[in-house]
């Protein structure tokens, strides 16, 4: 477990030698009872998790390459295999990954698969907001949730 500090506050992530199994948002932080690693003492792959996360909030980075575990249910798997293809700075709907996912009547699942996301911003949840046009809830927090949206639509064409 190691963190990464930002402009949009302090990020965590949970690995092992070769794979992501968690992305913790600033606000979830002070749940964890374990202390994390300095850069120093972590493997490769952590260090390289921690320079793909610095360049996404840089804006170099649009798309993240790295090896994930999600151990979620099936449905939820497909959904949130879906809300990995909005690409970087646009947003969708949940109705509209409900009808993508061929269960147009399930945009509040589609929200539930949202809300228990273990890996947020690999996993763009973010991007995923309501029919109306308005931004949602997030876990991160809807303050959280405009300001990646924003970082992404100013950084989309760089």
């Amino acid at each position: 477990y190691s963190t990464l500090k930002t402009n949009l506050g302090t990020f965590g992530f949970i690995t092992d030698t070769s794979k992501l199994f968690r992305v913790i948002l600033p606000n979830k932080l002070n749940l964890l009872t374990i202390k994390p690693k300095n850069i120093k003492e972590c493997n490769s792959f952590m260090v390289n998790t921690i320079q793909q996360f610095e360049q996404y909030f840089n804006g170099s980075r649009k798309i993240f390459n790295l090896r994930i575990n999600l151990d979620i249910t099936a449905f939820y798997q497909n959904v949130l295999f879906e809300v990995k293809k909005i690409p970087y700075g646009e947003t969708c709907s949940y109705k509209t990954i409900a009808k993508n996912i061929f269960n147009p009547k399930s945009y509040r699942a589609v929200g539930n698969a949202n809300a228990i996301n273990p890996l947020p911003i690999i996993i763009p949840c973010h991007r995923v907001i309501n029919q109306n046009g308005k931004v949602g809830n997030y876990g991160g927090g809807i303050k959280l949730k405009k300001k990646l949206i924003m970082l992404e639509s100013l950084k989309k064409n760089n």
